[in-house]
């Protein structure tokens, strides 16, 4: 994967590679694509304006010639994409640049699909920092642009597909529209269908694809969705062998997802594939790795339903090991220190049901205290943390 440009120039052809990013700088998740421009071929030699084979004076001007308009274009979708990433202003400002870019790259420009393209991730960036609707629309519009210029037998509709998913999802994020769901899983069932099993995008769209029909699954409950979910969480794996990259999270969502089956079928092999699935991604992520705490949770909250149904103290007290890791792991600001100490709390309520220990007693109150404090009135985790305490406090 090239880290930027590179630009080359030969006697008969020059070329340079521009970078279209699938997804935002900070979600590098292996979906970078490489576009090489090639400079327009000469045409047939013996035309007063033709540029023969031949590296003569006037064929070698003409290439230079181009050589440097293509550069200039790239660097312009740089400064284009730059501004508008850093850029605070208004969309008047937006309406300008996309004016100034499209007067320098005209619709017969080979180059225009890959301006838009930049101009539209550019967009889609500050919309996710500002949630400008006026940023999501004119990047949607561009999105629409690309897709003209690439249709579906041109080697880049996946990716622009790709790129219009990713928007579409940056939207859904913040509104958790079911209109939005729809549309961006119908996107991504579309890039999937393009991508076949050597593809670059293929991984992340079956991660990507699994999220959305993961999120479905939590507002619909269709068993159909779940199932799918864990038939791509499948081939995710499949395509991580031991010592790629993105192994440890591949491992850890199909264990979520299997989870959820064991939730709603209650199948032990399930719950036993679970740990052992979660017990490699901790041996993938020492202390320091951002993913242990979640993992350390999953994994404890997988123990704890292995000791409802088995009721083996070994567990449970794995379980408690675990959320203690994971509460070390998780300073004041954590955004996942609220749900660890939840977690913790209920383990100890498993512990004290057990021995009826006051000081697995004293130490929940003092866990849900502190969740209060987290989650004030009309926060989400407001309710629970009330009724976990009055629980503990009938205890």
């Amino acid at each position: 994967m090239q880290e930027g440009p590179s630009i080359a120039l030969s006697p008969q052809t020059a070329h340079f590679s521009f970078r279209r990013d699938a997804t935002l700088p900070q979600k590098e998740r292996g979906e970078l694509t490489n576009h090489t421009i090639v400079p327009e071929q000469s045409r047939s030699a013996g035309g007063s304006e033709g540029l023969g084979p031949r590296n003569d004076h006037v064929g070698f001007r003409w290439l230079f010639i181009d050589f440097l308009r293509n550069v200039i274009l790239f660097l312009y979708c740089i400064v284009v994409r730059c501004s508008l990433i850093k850029s605070q202003g208004t969309s008047e400002k937006h309406a300008r640049l996309v004016t100034m870019a499209l007067r320098f790259c005209p619709v017969d420009n080979s180059h225009r699909a890959d301006l838009l393209a930049n101009m539209a991730i550019a967009l889609r960036c500050r919309f996710e920092r500002t949630g400008s609707q006026d940023d999501f629309q004119s990047a949607v519009h561009l999105h629409r642009e690309v897709l003209k210029l690439c249709p579906r037998d041109h080697p880049d509709h996946s990716s622009s597909l790709n790129d219009f998913a990713n928007t579409l999802s940056a939207q859904y994020r913040r509104t958790r529209s079911q209109t939005d769901l729809e549309q961006v899983i119908r996107l991504l069932a579309d890039v999937l269908e393009l991508c076949p099993a050597d593809h670059p995008l293929r991984v992340s769209t079956l991660s990507n694809f699994a999220d959305a029909l993961g999120d479905r699954y939590s507002r619909s409950g269709l068993p159909d969705d779940l199932e799918q979910v864990i038939q791509l969480r499948t081939e995710v794996l499949e395509q991580c062998p031991p010592g790629h990259p993105l192994r440890a999270n591949a491992l850890e969502s199909f264990a979520i997802a299997l989870m959820d089956r064991y939730r709603r079928s209650g199948s032990p092999g399930d719950v036993e594939q679970v740990i052992r699935l979660l017990t490699e991604v901790l041996d993938l992520c020492p202390p320091g790795s951002p993913l242990r705490v979640n993992t350390l949770n999953c994994f404890a909250i997988a123990a704890g339903d292995r000791y409802r149904r088995l009721g083996s103290p070994s567990d449970l007290e794995q379980r408690i090991r675990l959320l203690t890791e994971a509460l070390e792991l998780c300073p004041p600001d954590h955004p996942l220190r609220a749900d660890t100490l939840s977690n913790f709390a209920d383990a100890l309520r498993d512990r004290y049901g057990r021995s009826g220990s006051l000081d697995d007693l004293e130490q929940r109150i003092q866990l849900l205290t502190e969740v209060l404090e987290l989650g004030p009135a009309g926060h989400p985790l407001h309710g629970i943390g009330l009724g976990n305490f009055a629980f503990a406090l009938g205890d």
